[in-house]
């Protein structure tokens, strides 16, 4: 399940440029408290690894400016995109929604104008772009422009899609039967990250994901590679799906 929220600021404010954290805190702070412990506690574990199954975007702000680490944020508005394939997870994160009717970044705080939910795919075959930097542990220290750069990118979103198969669905998948294809290997974005005081490279592009739908539906609710629960590895189906309002606070 996929939500798109409208967000609206009517000051200007000041944001961190790294605030995955405080945008992954707040989000965390509209779901119900057990329903995360049992997500801690191994809801969906594989290896002695946790897997969340939510991911969402980064910010899409309307009118901001950048000076020096942080954003500036103009009044106006901007818009969120959360994912899930866990349906409680979407039960308490609208239920918070319903709540709260803001998000805070840090100081910042962002009201709630309306969720839309978006239509799922229900496809073979997709063509995506990020929304969010996708993370691979394996190619941190290979530059895009090396050769082997395509091969092991691909290969590590395939590992971490078979992984994520067998942990939220049960399901036994091998590399072989999902196949990713990089769209455009020259307009591929390296991004430097920094995360809990540690950096990592996370990667913007055009992909083509061709498997199981199942397998398509995991990759677009809950992002690609790691660390989707800090809201990285959000992907976009080009053309978008269409949506309808689910909760409007609209004045």
């Amino acid at each position: 399940m996929r939500f798109k929220l409208k967000l609206t600021n009517e000051k200007e404010t000041i944001i961190k440029v790294d605030y995955c954290i405080e945008l992954a805190s707040s989000i965390n702070m509209l779901l119900d408290s057990n329903y995360l412990r049992y997500i801690e506690n191994g809801a969906y574990l594989l290896n002695r690894k946790i897997y969340k199954p939510w991911t969402f975007s980064r910010l899409f702000f309307e009118k901001y400016s950048f000076a020096n680490k942080e954003i500036r944020v103009l009044p106006g508005d901007s818009y969120l995109i959360v994912s899930t394939i866990d349906d409680n997870f979407a039960y308490f994160f609208l239920k918070g929604i319903l709540k709260e009717k803001c998000l805070r970044v840090g100081e910042a705080i962002f009201e709630v104008r309306s969720v839309s939910v978006l239509n799922q795919p229900q496809r073979k075959q997709i063509v995506c772009r990020t929304l969010s930097p996708i993370i691979i542990k394996e190619i941190q220290r290979i530059e895009n422009s090396c050769p082997e750069f395509a091969a092991s990118f691909v290969e590590g979103i395939k590992k971490n899609l078979v992984s994520k198969a067998k942990a939220f669905r049960n399901i036994n998948i091998s590399p072989e039967k999902i196949e990713i294809q990089i769209v455009n290997n020259e307009k591929i974005k390296r991004k430097t990250l920094r995360i809990k005081n540690e950096f990592y490279v996370g990667y913007e592009l055009l992909l083509k994901i061709k498997s199981l739908p199942e397998i398509i539906e995991i990759a677009y609710n809950c992002g690609l590679g790691v660390k989707n629960a800090l809201g990285f590895g959000c992907v976009e189906i080009i053309p978008p799906p269409s949506e309808r309002v689910l909760i409007s606070f609209e004045k």
